[in-house]
Formats: structure tokens, C-alpha cells, sequence
């Protein structure tokens, strides 16, 4: 029996597969729960999309930089603003919240406050203004 689009749901004694049409017990395995194998759930990536707006490129770092994942960073910065991202861990006891982003010279700049303390972290994102590709350039910290 192909068990790759079936929801297993153990009903008392019997083992019942649906299907989206019908319900069948299958006896072959019966009380063999160590023959089931529950299907993989997808997970939603903490992530969020990169779309043509720059500013989805600072979220991407910050979120990157949340969860540890340098290796996810460098897919919207280069190496330095990589390095000065990780150059502080992220702390789950402080809370940062989005302040704003800002246009100037073909960057946007994108801040965020941390409390309690009042840290500003300011996320540098050239456009393609000037046919450059988006890429965060820059990250700048103050307390």
C-alpha cells in the first residue's frame, strides 16, 4: 500500500488510512505501529522573502542574524557587512523592534531599536540605483 498521499489515524484496534475519498482499515498491519511512518510536516522557514523592495534585504539579514546563519546572511551581503553583523551575537533578552528604513544616495537604511538599553542598529542596503544589484553593504551599531 503507497502511504505517501494517506493520513494514518490510529482508531482503537484498527489502523485507518484516508485518503480524501474513502476509509479503509488495513489489516495487514494490524497493532504494527511500528511499521507507520508519519509523513514529514513542513516546516515555515523564519526567513522572510526577498522581493525587489531593498528593504525585504535588511529583514533578511536581521532575521539571518536572529537564528545564527551566516551562511544565510551572505545571500543579501557581502563580507563585511556579514562580519559586522555576527560581531555581536544576537540576545534573545533584548527585544529589537523595526524603526525605520530611509532613502539617501542610492542606499536605504534600515534601524532598529533594541530595549531595554536603546542600542540603534542601522542596516545599509545599496539599490540598483545605478544598475548595481541589491546588496547589503553595511551595518552600523550604536548603544
Amino acid at each position: 500500500m503507497t502511504r505517501a498521499a494517506s493520513i494514518w489515524i490510529a482508531v482503537g484496534d484498527h489502523d485507518h488510512v484516508v485518503d480524501g475519498h474513502d476509509q479503509r482499515v488495513d489489516d495487514e498491519h494490524h497493532g504494527r505501529d511500528d511499521l507507520h511512518q508519519k509523513p514529514a510536516t513542513s516546516t515555515t522557514s523564519a526567513l522572510p522573502p526577498l522581493t525587489d523592495n531593498a528593504q525585504t534585504y535588511a529583514e533578511y539579514l536581521f532575521a539571518a542574524w536572529k537564528l545564527g546563519d551566516r551562511t544565510a546572511a551572505a545571500r543579501v551581503a557581502n563580507a563585511d557587512a556579514v562580519d559586522q553583523m555576527f560581531t555581536q551575537a544576537y540576545s534573545p533578552s533584548v527585544t529589537w523592534t523595526f524603526s525605520s528604513c530611509g532613502p539617501a544616495a542610492g542606499t536605504l537604511y534600515c534601524s532598529w531599536t533594541g530595549s531595554p538599553g536603546g542600542a540603534t542598529l542601522t542596516i545599509a542596503v545599496r539599490t540598483t540605483t545605478g544598475g548595481l544589484s541589491t546588496q547589503v553593504v553595511g551595518v552600523t551599531r550604536s548603544s
